[in-house]
C-alpha cells in the first residue's frame, strides 16, 4: 500500500460524536474536563503526526540521495562513452589521415633528373610490406619495365581485387595481387640480373621497415653468393642462383611461421653440395636427351659435330666427331636412343665425357667466411 505524506493530513476533530467514548473514558480515568481530554487528544495526535513527518522526511531524503547517486553515475557512464565515442572518432581520423595520399612540396630550383628510373610493380612491394618471399625479378630492369605496362595507365588503380592476409580477406587494388605472367624464377636468372636485383631488393626492403637485422642478414647472404668460389666450377652459376632461391624461399617461411628464423648469411656448404649433385645429374639427362634428339634414323651419314654440340653453354666440350669413315656402314642400331622397334642410325658420334675438376679448398667444411660485407644503417 502506498504511504501517504502525513504533511497533508488533517487532524481529526475530537470534539466530534465518533471520539465521544474516547473523551468519557479519559474523563473518568484522568478526572478531567471534557476540553481537558480534547486537548489531550490534540497533543497525543500532533506528537505522532510530527514523529511520522519526521520518518517521512527522512525517508524522502534518503530516496532523493539514492536517486541523485543513480543520476551522477549515469551521467558518469555517459560521459565515458562520450569520451571513448571521441576517441575512437579521432582515432580513425588518424588513422584515415595517414591513408590520405602525401604530396610533397617541391625544392624551388632543382630540375628534372637526366635518367628515370622504373620502380616495381605494387605486386612486388605489397610482398616487401607484408614481409613475403618475392621474386628478384620484379627488381630488374625487365621486371620493372613489365610493371610500368600498368603503372602507365590512371585506370589501373580504380580495379580491385581480393587478397588475404593473416586469415582475413581484404579488398586491395588488382596491381597490388596480380603477379606477372612474365615473373622469372630466381634460379633462372641470369648472374647479372641476379646482382642487379639484389641491389634494388634491399633498397625497397629497406623502404618497407623491415629490421636491421634481417636487412643486414641478407645483405651478408647476397655478398657470399656473389663471391662464392663455385662460381668458377662448372655449373656453378646455375647451383648458387639455385641455393639461393630456395634458401631465400624457406626463409621466408621462417619468418612467417616462428619467431626466431634462423641467420640466412650462414652459407650451409652441405645444402649447396647436394644442389649442386642435383644441377649435374639433370645436365647430364638434358645432354643425353639432346645427343639422342640428333640420333635420328632419318638422318644422313654426319662426319662432324654442329657447333653447339661441340661446346656446351658451361664452357667444355660436350662431344666431338667420330672418325670419317671411307664408306658408309651398315647401318646398327644406336645403343644411346633405346629405342626398340626404331629404324638403324646412320649418325655416328662419339660422346667423349669431360672429367669434372678436382675438388677445391671451399668444399672442405672448415674453410672460414669471405669479410663481412658492410652493413646497412638504419
Amino acid at each position: 500500500m502506498a504511504q501517504v505524506d502525513p504533511n497533508l493530513e488533517a487532524m481529526p476533530n475530537y470534539r466530534g460524536q465518533e471520539f465521544s467514548i474516547i473523551r468519557q473514558g479519559l474523563r473518568n480515568g484522568f478526572q478531567e474536563t471534557d476540553d481537558q481530554v480534547v486537548v489531550r487528544l490534540i497533543a497525543a495526535w500532533e506528537s505522532d503526526r510530527d514523529a511520522r513527518v519526521a520518518a517521512w522526511n527522512a525517508q524522502r531524503e534518503a530516496e532523493d540521495r539514492a536517486a541523485e547517486d543513480l543520476e551522477q553515475e549515469r551521467r558518469f557512464i555517459q560521459e565515458q562513452e562520450e569520451l571513448a565515442a571521441a576517441e575512437e572518432a579521432e582515432h580513425l581520423r588518424v588513422e584515415a589521415e595517414k591513408k590520405k595520399p602525401k604530396m610533397s612540396t617541391i625544392v624551388p630550383g632543382t630540375s628534372v633528373p637526366d635518367s628515370l628510373t622504373l620502380p616495381p610493380s605494387q605486386f612486388a612491394l605489397q610482398k616487401l610490406a607484408t614481409f613475403d618471399y618475392v621474386e628478384l625479378w620484379y627488381f630488374t630492369p625487365a621486371g620493372c619495365a613489365d610493371a610500368a605496362k600498368y603503372h602507365s595507365k590512371s585506370q589501373a588503380d580504380n580495379t580491385f581485387g581480393i587478397s588475404k592476409l593473416d586469415d582475413h580477406l581484404t579488398v586491395r587494388s588488382i596491381a597490388s595481387v596480380r603477379a606477372s605472367k612474365n615473373v622469372v624464377p630466381d634460379s633462372d636468372l641470369s648472374f647479372s640480373d641476379f646482382i642487379h636485383a639484389r641491389n634494388g631488393f634491399l633498397n625497397y626492403a629497406k623502404k618497407a621497415n623491415w629490421p636491421n637485422d634481417n636487412l643486414n642478414a641478407l645483405a651478408k647472404f647476397f655478398w657470399y653468393i656473389e663471391n662464392h668460389p663455385r662460381l668458377k666450377l662448372p655449373l656453378g652459376e646455375k647451383t648458387v642462383l639455385t641455393y639461393a632461391a630456395r634458401v631465400r624461399l624457406d626463409w621466408h617461411r621462417e619468418i612467417k611461421a616462428t619467431n626466431k628464423p634462423y641467420d640466412i648469411s650462414l652459407i650451409n656448404h652441405q645444402l649447396m653440395s647436394t644442389i649442386s649433385d642435383e644441377i649435374r645429374i639433370l645436365d647430364e639427362e638434358r645432354t643425353k636427351n639432346l645427343v639422342c634428339l640428333f640420333l635420328a634414323p632419318s638422318l644422313p651419314l654426319l662426319t662432324f659435330v654442329p657447333p653447339f654440340l661441340i661446346q656446351s653453354g658451361h664452357g667444355y666440350p660436350l662431344a666431338k666427331p667420330a672418325q670419317p669413315l671411307p664408306h658408309p656402314p651398315p647401318a646398327q642400331p644406336h645403343p644411346t636412343c633405346n629405342r626398340a622397334n626404331s629404324p638403324p642410325c646412320s649418325l655416328r658420334l662419339a660422346i667423349v665425357p669431360t672429367p669434372l675438376p678436382a675438388p677445391c679448398a671451399w668444399q672442405s667444411r672448415h674453410q672460414s667466411q669471405p669479410p663481412l660485407p658492410p652493413h646497412i644503417d638504419a
